[in-house]
């Protein structure tokens, strides 16, 4: 998503509605601005994907 604003708003509540009907997929909205640096996304992912990582792990 690119800001707050704009028809991607409307359509990021709508995913995110959307997600709620399926747990079991694993979602991660990301809102990207100018000040989003790649660093700060590459630190969300990765924490996203440990995340998962131990879900599975805990789940078996």
């Amino acid at each position: 998503m690119s800001f707050g604003c704009g028809p991607s708003s409307l359509l990021g509540e709508v995913i995110a509605l959307r997600a709620k009907d399926y747990p079991q997929i694993p979602y991660l909205p990301l809102v990207i601005d100018e000040h989003t640096d790649s660093a700060g996304i590459t630190v969300r992912v990765e924490t996203f994907i440990d995340m998962i990582k131990y879900r599975k792990r805990v789940e078996v």
